[in-house]
């Protein structure tokens, strides 16, 4: 399902009133899911490795990232009896609905975050209607935050944003513990950079611009008067952080998609609606205006919503293979936060301001935190970093870890695939990644790495598979252009599949084209929508195939293929050099 206009065209989202009339719409798909128990999402399943009372408070709770700012914005809302209704049930212990108490890293402390900011940002809609006893319930519900620890990383900041909604309705606050608990997100920074890691161990990724510097953003505006030093600090970091996060993006409003939870979705261009709202930083109305219509926009034009509305679980379509194991039915509106920018009110020159496109690219091309390199072309049609995979001990428990952080390269156009399947290799989704395995056992792939260095124009890193296998590899990017060069180290014989960029598979037929003249290193050429995939052997042996991916494992095709690099090396030290190119041929 692809929202369309009236007139059959995808909404223009140049105005106010389009942003609100798309909130609307969001909202008009969640209430019969919200009508059956107030304060719940009516859950059909629960795929979910939480709570039930956690997801159907998750589906109630994140209506409210578009229908705060919509509210605080000065829109007309014709149901905030039934947001108040929801919210006295949700904590009143006797009632049906009631959330429930909680303890240490539970998913209702994420849930609570947004209710904090509900208090903050529209207490006449959340807070004063209420009897006294809800009020009571209420904050004795959100005060379990501060009796029980949230998981030490971006979970920190739910406890921030409680806090600074009960003081603002007069309730009593720890001012030490949350001292305390801001004190703790800032020893994340890495030194030197913009960047946060996401607790202990040192994963970044999108948990920066839709966590991190989305809620410091908040912080630095609320707080501005009685903690203004931090304030200050929170709103320079994401300053600083705004043209670094610019080529995650393409000129076409898609986003680079990277890491863990992308089933959010347009979360991704939240941090510009936040940064608008915060007061623009380095760039005009007309440039953040330019990036968040056309992100969203982008959004639009992919059938991500089930038949009711509601957005789907998946990335590119409904598509549950990717997902994470926290993710839930209600989940995916955790990508409302993009509607923030609606807290700023209709006569804001933000709204006037007419779009433009991308700012200037001034940020250094390689991104040392997040041990990425991005092509310094801004003319092409995607944008492509290659990555040199995360430390060692980050992320293991996660789904598809391997693929969503340690790919050799990520785009925006092409994005990448996740396992469906065993058996055959295809099935793995060897897409802009390696496989390897010791003949006659299973295929393992890429993962952490260590040994992490850069160049201006590469990134290096080596993948230890055991004390006696390991390969370094150099990436290097110019212009769009892949180069990577492995130098292995076997201890064994070893088989070895290098994947290029998948494109779609039209009609469950591939399209591809060889060439390996006499004066040409073997290259191979595989097409669809409008996309062509290039892999080149440009030193070493190996053969050049074109393998279709299993059905629903990549982000944006349900059917994908790609160009492939197979070779059998000995023990002992080998070398290889593989070219990959991405290039679209249609016109827009």
């Amino acid at each position: 399902m692809k929202w369309k206009t009236e007139d059959g065209g995808q909404p223009r989202l140049s105005t106010r009133a389009d942003w609100e009339a798309l909130a609307l719409r969001y909202w008009a798909a969640a209430r019969p899911h919200l009508s059956s128990r107030p304060g719940r999402w009516a859950m059909a399943y629960h795929p979910a490795g939480h709570s039930l009372n956690g997801a159907e408070m998750e589906g109630w709770s994140r209506q409210l990232w578009a229908l705060v700012p919509f509210l605080a914005g000065g829109s007309h809302f014709a149901d905030t009896e039934r947001l108040t209704e929801g919210l006295a049930a949700g904590v009143d212990p006797e009632h049906p609905s009631y959330w429930g108490t909680f303890g240490s890293c539970d998913q209702r402390m994420v849930e609570c975050a947004v209710i904090g900011a509900a208090l903050r940002m529209c207490p006449e809609v959340f807070w004063a209607p209420l009897p006294e006893r809800s009020q009571e319930q209420l904050v004795g519900f959100l005060d379990q935050i501060n009796r029980h620890e949230p998981v030490d990383n971006n979970w920190l900041f739910f406890r921030v944003l409680v806090n600074c909604g009960l003081r603002h309705v007069g309730a009593p606050v720890d001012e030490a513990l949350q001292s305390a608990t801001l004190d703790r997100i800032e020893s994340f920074t890495v030194e030197g950079t913009p960047w946060y890691t996401d607790g202990p161990g040192g994963r970044t990724d999108y948990y920066n611009p839709t966590g991190f510097h989305f809620y410091g953003l908040l912080y630095s505006v609320w707080e501005a008067e009685r903690d203004p030093e931090r304030a200050a600090r929170l709103r320079e970091r994401a300053l600083a952080f705004a043209p670094v996060f610019l080529r995650w993006f393409d000129r076409h409003g898609a986003a680079l998609p990277y890491g863990r939870s992308l089933t959010y979705r347009f979360a991704q261009g939240a941090f510009w609606a936040a940064l608008a709202w915060a007061g623009g930083g380095p760039y005009s109305h007309g440039q953040l205006k330019g990036l968040l219509a056309r992100h969203m926009r982008w959004w639009q034009a992919r059938p991500i919503h089930l038949p009711g509305g509601t957005l789907s679980r998946g990335y590119g379509y409904p598509q549950d293979a990717m997902t994470e194991t926290y993710n839930a039915v209600g989940s995916p509106a955790w990508g409302f936060k993009i509607f923030w920018a609606l807290a700023l009110r209709e006569d804001h020159p933000f709204w006037s301001a007419e779009e433009e496109p991308l700012p200037e690219d001034t940020a250094p091309a390689v991104q040392p935190a997040a041990r990425m390199l991005f092509s310094r072309d801004t003319g092409k049609d995607h944008a492509v970093a290659v990555c040199a995979g995360p430390p060692p001990g980050v992320g293991l428990w996660m789904r598809h870890f391997e693929e969503k952080y340690a790919k050799f390269a990520y785009s925006s156009q092409l994005a990448f695939s996740v396992p469906v399947a065993r058996g055959d290799w295809s099935n793995l989704a060897p897409d802009s990644t390696m496989l390897l395995r010791r003949p006659g056992n299973a295929w393992i792939v890429r993962g952490a790495t260590e040994d992490f260095a850069f160049g201006d124009d590469w990134v290096r890193s080596t993948w230890r598979i055991d004390d006696r296998n390991h390969v370094e590899t150099t990436l290097f990017l110019r212009a769009g252009t892949q180069k990577r060069h492995h130098v292995f180290q076997f201890g064994e014989e070893w088989e070895i599949i290098e994947g290029g960029f998948a494109v779609a598979l039209e009609g469950g037929t591939a399209h591809a084209g060889e060439y390996c003249g006499d004066d040409a290193a073997p290259t191979l050429f595989v097409s669809g929508g409008g996309w062509t995939s290039r892999l080149v052997i440009a030193a070493g042996g190996g053969s050049l195939e074109t393998a279709a991916l299993g059905p629903g494992s990549h982000l944006l095709f349900p059917l994908a293929q790609l160009p492939v690099r197979r070779a059998a090396l000995p023990s002992g030290r080998n070398e290889w050099t593989t070219v990959v190119e991405a290039e679209y041929r249609k016109d827009r």
